[in-house]
């Protein structure tokens, strides 16, 4: 059996932007991304959980298999998808 290796980058959002990222992703050769729903967790601000009024505060993890190096990737490229 060969091996490759892979990168893995996992990038936590919020739901709202997860299609540009995903569409920013795919548009740089990323072919393997899983989207999974964050139903809590803890950051600068402290615990959070959503509580599923709206999906503007709800996050969402995007994981992804890239090629032995991942994709260069810059939040400042989001305005532009």
């Amino acid at each position: 059996m060969q091996t490759h290796a892979r990168a893995k980058l996992e990038i936590l959002v919020e739901a709202p932007i997860v299609r540009r990222i995903s569409d920013l992703l795919t548009g740089q050769g990323v072919r393997n991304i899983t989207i999974l729903p964050v139903v809590a967790g803890t950051d600068a601000s402290g615990d959070w959980a959503e509580i599923g009024v709206t999906d503007a505060f709800e996050r969402r993890l995007l994981v992804c298999v890239c090629g032995p190096r991942p994709p260069p990737f810059h939040v400042d490229q989001l305005g532009k998808t």
